[in-house]
């Protein structure tokens, strides 16, 4: 069972850790530091960019239509296909303190092919991923994603490095600010350290293109500094992404693009206790650079996960994390560090090629800013079904 599946989900808090004071569907302008997405002149040179990356995609999709041919027209499995279909409710779409919950429906199609696979040390796979998520009452989001990864196997397969890139192209008809453009490229280091425990080592770097200029009203001080330099209040720098960012005061307005960098580290150790049950535990450190000083942060992340297989049919499914993040620049000079706890629980039936599941998840956001500090509960059901 993997949690959070489906739904507006803040995977490694790459999509809305990082939103404002007043930035929701309905700011108001007496919010300080409060910001919304444009879409004005000049933007050109960033929408071709995206146009380029939609081509990438598209290009991707295109190349693995032989492979779907070839499946179904083959006696042997040419490409690896899935399909998962979820509803559910979400009852703090948003993650803010402004709550607005939501019905929704997900739907999810991924083809993937391996290659290599005769090899004794090497294996290579390419995939393209589709997801829709058509919620009841706020805007829908899609996402597409395409990448490839190359493995290998070296020691008598204990040891077992990898490589991996990909793009996506994610757009929310909701949250519009977190429309954007990805590029991410990695490694990861598995270590069978003996029959009942693997230790893992994976570095991700994510390039983030957003689409839509955020627009700053009100007071918004700065007199932190990060990589990029340092500024106090009315002045401005260019942060991580080369755009010009803008220190606020009083009522005026500016505009600002987006663009962000986000590195994230992690360990993990996984114990097989029994043959049916297995424990993980993992460390993670993540650091987001942006040009919109108030979306860097750093983050500390622990979590602790199990699996209880039961019958060969049946598996319960079980986790807890733990986030601390500090944020770089904040509204009005004050400083921002945000805690985040979850738990969640999950049920899921296995028949031949298809899996039934149930899971929920509780997250509480503590914040210095009240707007960011919100508890959410997801519930959601559904299948897939692999062929």
């Amino acid at each position: 069972m993997i949690f959070g599946r489906f739904g507006r989900t803040d995977a490694t808090d790459q999509k809305k850790t990082g939103r404002l004071s007043g930035r929701n569907k309905y700011p108001t302008k007496s919010s300080p530091g409060f910001c919304v997405p444009h879409k004005g002149a000049g933007h050109g040179e960033k929408r071709l960019q995206g146009k380029f990356m939609v081509r990438y995609l598209i290009t991707g999709l295109f190349l693995l239509v032989p492979l779907i041919v070839q499946h179904f027209s083959t006696g042997a499995a040419y490409a690896d296909i899935s399909i998962q279909v979820i509803s559910g409710y979400d009852d703090n779409v948003s993650m803010t303190s402004d709550k607005k919950g939501s019905g929704f429906a997900s739907y999810r199609i991924r083809l993937a092919r391996d290659f290599f696979s005769a090899c004794p040390s090497a294996d290579a796979n390419v995939f393209v991923d589709g997801t829709y998520h058509d919620y009841l009452r706020v805007g829908n989001n899609y996402q597409l994603r395409t990448g490839a990864s190359l493995n290998f196997s070296l020691a008598d397969g204990r040891i077992l490095p990898g490589i991996i890139s990909e793009a996506s192209v994610y757009r929310d008809d909701f949250l519009e600010e977190d429309d954007r453009n990805e590029i991410s490229a990695g490694g990861q280091i598995d270590w069978l350290a003996s029959a009942r425990l693997t230790l893992t080592a994976r570095y991700t770097m994510t390039w983030s293109d957003y689409r839509n200029e955020l627009v700053f009203y009100g007071e918004y001080a700065d007199n932190s500094s990060d990589q990029s330099g340092h500024h106090g209040a009315g002045g401005q720098h260019h942060g991580a992404g080369g755009q010009r960012q803008y220190a606020m005061a009083g009522t005026q307005s500016e505009e600002a693009y987006r663009d962000d960098r986000f590195d994230s580290g992690v360990l993990q150790a996984t114990a097989y206790l029994t043959p049916v049950l297995q424990a993980s535990m993992s460390a993670e450190h993540n650091r987001r650079h942006s040009s919109v000083g108030t979306e860097s942060y750093r983050q500390n992340c622990l979590s602790l996960s199990l699996l209880w297989s039961i019958g060969g049919s049946w598996e319960l499914s079980a986790m807890s994390f733990w986030k601390r993040a500090d944020y770089h620049d904040t509204p009005a000079g004050m400083y921002r560090k945000d805690t985040r706890y979850g738990v969640g629980l999950g049920i899921s039936f296995f028949i031949k090629n298809a899996e039934l599941f149930l899971n929920a998840e509780w997250t509480e956001n503590d914040s210095a800013l009240d707007s960011e500090s919100y508890f959410r509960t997801v519930t959601q059901c559904g299948f897939m079904w692999a062929f």
